[in-house]
């Protein structure tokens, strides 16, 4: 299923999640999370987004353009402790579910394993590897049919998280899944990796060029191609 920018736009706003309540790893659900960068990095590629419950807008920059142009209300959600993690894991927690993280590098893995296990010791970590192994189908029905986490968690960057995602639903995980981006990484280096004040202003963006280099590269590149998709759809009335 190879979605086109209006395809996958128009799913992506089918899929918006309403409040915070949508989020709890409660019965079955996949939840993963697209900005500029991340939908224009997954056009074109195999992924079924129809297959996920909810697609959360990670960034104000979407949020803003749908309300200019489609006045439609959307909700910012990020999978971080400032907005959805700090719910989810500790809903997990009460409920003693258990959790495999997969994702980010061994070193940094290892420390976020460390924090999550102190900060919420009834959510038992079942198994976790990082994001760079080999994820083929014995791995995967591996950690359905013998591990059988409650919650799933990945954060292997945009495109292959959802991809892998995916994977898992197609071979019958009937649990949660939530992709998380980068949250892995940055809670190594940090729990709470973006301050109050940052949040408080909208100014995440600002900060993560300042914390990661890399990310000016990804506005510079992806951002203007999001937006002209998005206008040149808006103007053909594709997306509304």
């Amino acid at each position: 299923m190879n979605l086109s920018f209006k395809e996958l736009f128009n799913i992506f706003l089918a899929k918006q999640p309403e409040a915070n309540k949508d989020f709890l790893p409660d019965g079955t659900k996949y939840i993963t999370f697209l900005n500029p960068f991340t939908l224009e990095k997954s056009l074109g590629a195999n992924i079924d987004y129809n297959k996920f419950t909810f697609i959360a807008s990670d960034g104000f920059f979407i949020k803003k353009l749908v309300w200019i142009f489609l006045k439609k209300r959307i909700i910012r959600y990020s999978f971080d402790f400032t907005s959805v993690a700090t719910n989810v894991f500790a809903y997990m927690n009460r409920n003693k579910k258990t959790i495999f993280i997969l994702g980010s590098t061994e070193e940094s893995l290892t420390k976020f394993v460390s924090i999550y296990s102190i900060k919420y010791p009834d959510s038992k970590v079942v198994f976790y590897c990082n994001g760079f192994i080999d994820i083929n189908d014995r791995f995967i029905l591996n950690i359905i049919n013998t591990i059988k986490p409650d919650v799933i968690l990945i954060g292997m960057g945009a495109r292959k998280q959802d991809e892998v995602a995916v994977r898992f639903i197609n071979k019958k995980y009937l649990g949660v899944i939530y992709t998380c981006g980068g949250f892995i990484h940055q809670t190594s280096m940090n729990e709470i990796f973006y301050p109050s004040y940052i949040n408080k202003y909208n100014l995440r963006f600002l900060y993560r060029i300042i914390k990661e280099p890399k990310v000016i590269k990804r506005i510079l590149l992806f951002y203007p191609k999001f937006l002209f998709h998005f206008i040149f759809s808006f103007l053909k009335k594709d997306i509304e």
